[in-house]
């Protein structure tokens, strides 16, 4: 055991990476993470332990240990690193997409090495599709809008009128003052 050490799996950017992912996963309240399969690279790497075959045993030993299907490329390079393996490992609790969903928030994070393909990690924000109404969808939302507004020339009859209709339509409340 005095022999173990770890040379990038310490270093800066993993910890920056398995920080953001915690982070970014606690604000927006994941509580299901789906990750159907990796998609890997194929050929050699050369790290601090000299060339090694991709994928690296660190992550061929996560995947397995974590039965996380791979996916084997015909594009040269590493895709999956052990950081990004274990990440996967930790936090995927499904590999099963819903048959409907909808996306609620899409976000693309580009790599540095460029390969024969693009080099970018895509993350959605799904919900499963439901019945739901648009009033009921409009309840559930996040994000209120207030709208105000002066009117001339018109009665209060004519006001209650548009505040049913307002009402209706999806508003969360409408209320309006008569000055005579």
């Amino acid at each position: 055991m005095e022999n173990v050490h770890f040379h990038e799996v310490g270093a800066v950017d993993s910890i920056v990476d398995i920080i953001s992912v915690a982070v970014c996963l606690d604000n927006l309240h994941i509580s299901n993470v789906i990750i159907p399969f990796l998609q890997e690279g194929s050929g050699t790497i050369r790290c601090q332990h000299g060339i090694l075959p991709i994928p690296v045993p660190a992550t061929t030993n996560i995947v397995q240990k974590y039965n996380i299907p791979l996916q084997i490329t015909s594009t040269q390079g590493e895709f999956v690193t052990p950081t990004g393996a274990a990440i996967t490992a930790a936090i995927r609790s499904s590999e099963q997409l819903p048959k409907q969903f909808c996306i609620r928030r899409i976000g693309l994070g580009n790599g540095k090495r460029n390969y024969d393909r693009p080099n970018i990690l895509r993350a959605m924000l799904i919900e499963s599709a439901s019945n739901k109404t648009a009033e009921e969808t409009a309840y559930d939302s996040d994000v209120i809008y207030k709208l105000e507004t002066n009117i001339d020339d018109c009665t209060g009859e004519m006001m209650g009128y548009v505040l049913d209709c307002l009402m209706q339509a999806g508003a969360k409340d409408v209320h309006f003052f008569l000055f005579i």
